[in-house]
């Protein structure tokens, strides 16, 4: 209720209204799945409204951060209170706003401890925005249980709390009040924890839509850094970054038989994300590029156009989308010529840079897997 008389006093109230009508209901369980133009409805009211929101948080913080595909940001109901855990450099950023020091020293304890046992629903639902969105009770059951980082042992959890309470804190006075921050280091190889949480479905999915799990870890560690909640303005979502309206109805209807596309609240359940996007990974491998012959040129092709669609591919070898003509002249080169290629005649510099990140973890993958990753 808090968070709905916050939206209101935002001027975002009207959003219940525009979303209220993507629900279908059976069995009081909302569907997990919205049809295409509904979503595109959708996209554009949540960007509006991120605005107005952004536009409230001046009023107390000098920066207005929100949620990225790497960074994770959660606000207390009456904006006092920020916690931030960046997936990219392993760190966790907690602000607070108080009247002195020692009350900050007070809250920041709390706010940690209460960070380390957030769950993926605590954050969808607590979220000032997100919370009026379908959620499906079957996805939110999913989501219960499964903790924002992954699981740190009460020692670790200790650690952690002994070095917030010896961090010095950054003090910034900003209009009439203070704000208080602090920072903390997560343990050396996080990033080892963060995948290793997810081998599960990684192993069950890469397996189903044959699909190299060096490449699923490879694109869900660029994509996201392994962030469940990732959301960016494309807009897409979850651990290998869907796009609703794109990839996402494609691997959909690959799957499921029908053309939709997937809820937020569907792609922020990292199952339901891995194997989506395995599922699109198979698509583009298996049938837009099945015709290139030698497997590395079409695994280039393939990361390339996860990142910005099979038609942009073609672009970097005719300077036409038709992909039917690019493949002849794909076929003709080598694969370090094809991919040498990619990375200079690419449309777009994002997509260039892509393919050169995702192929070069490719092979920490494929050692991690045989090492830290092992099970």
């Amino acid at each position: 209720m808090i968070a709905i008389q916050l939206l209101k006093n935002l001027k975002l109230g009207f959003l219940i209204a525009i979303i209220t009508p993507l629900l279908s209901c059976a069995n009081n369980t909302f569907t997990i799945d919205l049809p295409k133009n509904q979503f595109i409805h959708y996209q554009k009211n949540y960007l509006i409204q991120s605005k107005h929101f952004k536009k409230a948080l001046k009023k107390d913080w000098d920066t207005q951060e929100v949620s990225t595909n790497k960074k994770w940001v959660g606000y207390s109901a009456d904006l006092q209170q920020k916690q931030v855990i960046d997936f990219e450099t392993n760190s966790i950023f907690l602000e607070t706003i108080n009247k002195s020091e020692k009350e900050a020293r007070q809250e920041l304890p709390k706010m940690l401890h209460d960070l380390l046992d957030k769950t993926i629903t605590d954050v969808v639902v607590g979220d000032i925005i997100e919370s009026n969105l379908p959620i499906t009770q079957t996805q939110t059951r999913k989501n219960k249980k499964v903790t924002l980082l992954p699981l740190i042992s009460l020692e670790q959890k200790q650690k952690l709390q002994a070095q917030l309470l010896s961090t010095p804190l950054s003090i910034v006075q900003y209009k009439d009040h203070t704000i208080y921050k602090a920072k903390i280091k997560l343990p050396k190889k996080y990033i080892i924890k963060k995948a290793k949480r997810y081998r599960k479905d990684v192993d069950k999915y890469s397996q189903k839509y044959k699909i190299d799990p060096s490449l699923i870890y490879a694109i869900m560690h660029s994509e996201s850094d392994f962030n469940p909640v990732a959301r960016s303005f494309a807009p897409a979502y979850g651990l290998m970054q869907i796009v609703p309206k794109t990839a996402g109805i494609d691997a959909y209807k690959f799957i499921y038989k029908k053309r939709r596309a997937p809820s937020v609240q569907y792609l922020y359940n990292p199952s339901n994300n891995i194997k989506l996007g395995s599922a699109y990974l198979h698509i583009l491998y298996y049938i837009y590029f099945k015709d290139i012959h030698d497997e590395k040129s079409r695994l280039y092709c393939t990361i390339a156009a996860y990142n910005s669609g099979a038609g942009n591919v073609a672009r970097s070898f005719i300077k036409s989308s038709n992909l039917k003509r690019a493949i002849p002249v794909i076929n003709a080169l080598k694969p370090a010529v094809v991919y040498q290629k990619m990375l200079t005649d690419l449309p777009f510099l994002e997509t260039r840079r892509y393919l050169k990140k995702v192929h070069d973890k490719l092979s920490m993958y494929d050692h991690l897997l045989k090492n830290e990753l092992a099970i």
